[in-house]
């Protein structure tokens, strides 16, 4: 490592932010040898914003091998460091480092380790949003960066965990530290700075690649990758490897590489399952594959999702999407978060840690709101539910994150039930522990699991719940019917966004029980009354509303037991329309998957056989329900935004937002 030179750390400038770059870099510079050290004042990152601004950290450091041309591109960039003059605007407030253990957890206790003055939030939200960024744009397992404020600095390690930070230190009198931790991180391997080296441009035939592009619907020219997927189910190590990898795995001669674009741009979390999705190709079979690509929990209770898989295609449960392979990430460094490691010593909680985890599919579907015509969707609706019913019957798996996301339509039509990640197993002995807790996606979970989110066990009947509001939920948003915009985005962002905070808990749900308690499920005016469509979704809103309604009393019961069989007998007519009767009937209709299969099924087909002036025309791939002669819409699909995985909820798109924002509602009274 190059001579430290103190004075010219002690020199830099500290009574204004800007003029702080020009001698930091300089500072710096000596011991980033194989990084290209920029300040990035006057330019930002268009793709990402904060606080309505573009990103723009203000020092970056990149590869020697980028162009010099580039300023801020944070898809490039090895890490940054986050400036500013003041050191009261330090994010974080270390302990004295005398305390351990029961004295250390006292004190964080009253004073927070992350600091709530309002230029703290502000430089660890800008830092945050950098490493968001970073994680998001690059195939990276984790990042480190660099906060300064003032004579001090943090050294920051991010991963999908959270962020392990280092106590301050005085860089003016103790300049090794930077300066060591830079010369590290320059001399280091991508993949020890964090880089996923499992994907890598392709190196490919021109011909070929120009093949691939076309199958893949990517523009000519635009970069391919190469992602080695390996898989779990066939370990056979390679006799060329010596090495193994943190989860003691050796290099699998199954690996396979598969072909395709970068993702996606993520959305905006740091931690969790971080789920990426997109379609690669297969140069083995020549087929287009899915990929998805995600953290999974770092628990050996918790089931890889591939495994599930397995397990629902040794029953032949029908309807589920083909799993070709599945696997954790080769990795020698980095598949496996840190934080979780420090947080229990250093803070005094426990917090989830991750593996990083990949899985292919072998088909590519479209998303369930781009359904060609009401028929098609009630079909893939019934068809999803039955293998819902094939895995909770004869494999003992409880699905547990049934929305509009998780059920694609397959190139035939077929409905696929599809991300079993979050999915209960009933075969594991610690099954009926974790049926408590909500998981889910938040608009499609049961208004009871909403209202109750720890005390109530998610069962069956809340799937099956689930089923009728992804139903409705796709329907009226891709079928507009007589509603108005304003209207449908008021009933559905009241019954499937409502969320408030009571007592630093989330929840909602009033709305879905409300509306199904009082069998007014679907809005008023949205199809005729003789619509098809509309009669299925009231049948089952009806049904289901019986969980919300009061059970008959003991004195009901009793007054109907004692004339039953003389009201069946006598006057059948009004037996069926007592409430004991009405109510038992609808309670044992949901308590499985039969009836509620059968009413779809019968939907599906009147849909399909409807000739009359309300049928169903496609015109421009988009839905022209004509349920009138004088009713006409057009049903447009706007494309589902990328679900993303909290610890353990989701929040689906929000309604007329095509997909890619979300909106928290103030609470409304039902």
């Amino acid at each position: 490592m190059p001579d430290i030179n103190e004075a010219i750390f002690s020199k830099i400038p500290r009574k204004r932010t800007y003029n702080m770059f020009r001698p930091l870099i300089t500072a710096v510079h000596p011991f980033c040898s194989s990084l290209r050290v920029c300040r990035t004042t006057g330019s930002s990152e268009k793709k990402w914003r904060l606080y309505r601004k573009d990103l723009s950290p203000q020092i970056a450091m990149y590869d020697t091998s980028v162009p010099q041309d580039v300023n801020t591109d944070i898809s490039r960039m090895e890490t940054w460091m986050e400036v500013t003059a003041h050191e009261e605007d330090d994010p974080f407030d270390d302990p004295p480092p005398e305390l351990t253990g029961e004295d250390l957890f006292a004190h964080l206790r009253a004073h927070p380790f992350e600091r709530e003055a309002e230029q703290g939030m502000l430089t660890r939200g800008r830092a945050l949003a950098h490493a968001v960024a970073q994680l998001g744009s690059q195939n990276r397992n984790f990042v480190f960066s660099t906060v300064v404020f003032g004579r001090f600095a943090r050294l920051v390690r991010w991963d999908r965990a959270g962020a392990a930070v280092s106590r301050r230190f005085d860089y003016t009198k103790t300049p090794e530290l930077l300066a060591e931790f830079l010369w590290r991180l320059s001399q280091a391997s991508r993949e020890c700075r964090g880089s996923d080296e499992s994907v890598s441009p392709a190196d490919l035939d021109d011909e070929i690649a120009a093949t691939i592009r076309q199958q893949l619907d990517m523009p000519p020219g635009e970069q391919l990758f190469g992602y080695e997927i390996r898989d779990d189910a066939d370990p056979v190590a390679s006799t060329s490897s010596s090495g193994t990898d943190e989860h003691g795995h050796k290099p699998s001669t199954t690996s396979r590489c598969y072909y395709g674009p970068r993702f996606g741009l993520l959305p905006l979390d740091l931690t969790g399952s971080s789920t990426r999705t997109t379609a690669l190709w297969d140069l083995t079979t020549g087929k287009k594959v899915f990929l998805k690509d995600l953290w999974r929990p770092d628990s050996a209770s918790a089931e890889k999702e591939g495994d599930i898989y397995r397990l629902l295609q040794s029953h032949n449960v029908p309807h589920i999407a083909p799993m070709e392979r599945s696997g954790d990430v080769p990795s020698i460094h980095g598949a496996r978060t840190r934080t979780q490691d420090y947080s229990k010593q250093y803070l005094g909680i426990r917090i989830s840690g991750y593996v990083h985890y990949r899985l292919i599919l072998g088909i590519v579907g479209k998303r369930l709101s781009q359904f060609s015509t009401p028929s098609q969707l009630v079909s893939a609706l019934a068809d999803a539910l039955e293998a819902h019913k094939g895995a909770y019957e004869s494999a003992k798996i409880l699905h547990r994150d049934i929305s509009a996301g998780n059920i694609i339509l397959s190139p035939t039509g077929e409905g696929l039930l599809i991300d079993w990640d979050h999915c209960l197993n009933m075969n594991s002995p610690s099954y009926e522990e974790a049926q408590y807790g909500i998981t889910g996606t938040w608009e499609f979970i049961s208004g009871r699991l909403l209202e109750e989110p720890d005390d109530e066990k998610h069962t069956l009947q809340d799937d099956l719940e689930s089923f009728l509001h992804v139903a409705t939920w796709v329907s009226i948003r891709g079928i507009h019917g007589q509603l108005s915009s304003m209207e449908r985005e008021h009933y559905l962002d009241d019954v499937f966004g409502e969320k408030e905070t009571i007592n630093d808990r989330e929840v909602g749900g009033s709305w879905k029980h409300s509306r199904l308690a009082a069998d007014r499920w679907v809005p008023d005016k949205w199809l005729p009354d003789h619509s098809h469509l509309l009669l299925m979704l009231r049948k089952l809103g009806n049904a289901f509303g019986f969980r919300y309604r009061k059970p008959p009393s003991d004195e009901e019961r009793k007054s109907f037991c004692l004339a039953e069989e003389e009201l069946r007998a006598a006057i059948p007519e009004l037996y069926e329309t007592l409430y004991v009767r009405v109510y038992d009937k609808a309670m044992a209709a949901i308590q499985t998957h039969d009836w509620t299969i059968k009413v779809l099924r019968e939907a599906s087909e009147a849909l399909a056989d409807d000739k009359t002036p309300s049928t169903t025309a496609i015109k421009n791939g988009q839905a022209l329900i004509c349920r009138s002669t004088d009713l006409e819409s057009i049903g447009t699909h706007p494309r589902d935004g990328q679900q993303v995985h909290g610890k353990r909820l989701r929040r689906a798109p929000s309604p007329l937002a095509d997909g890619r924002r979300s909106r928290k509602k103030h609470k409304r009274n039902p």
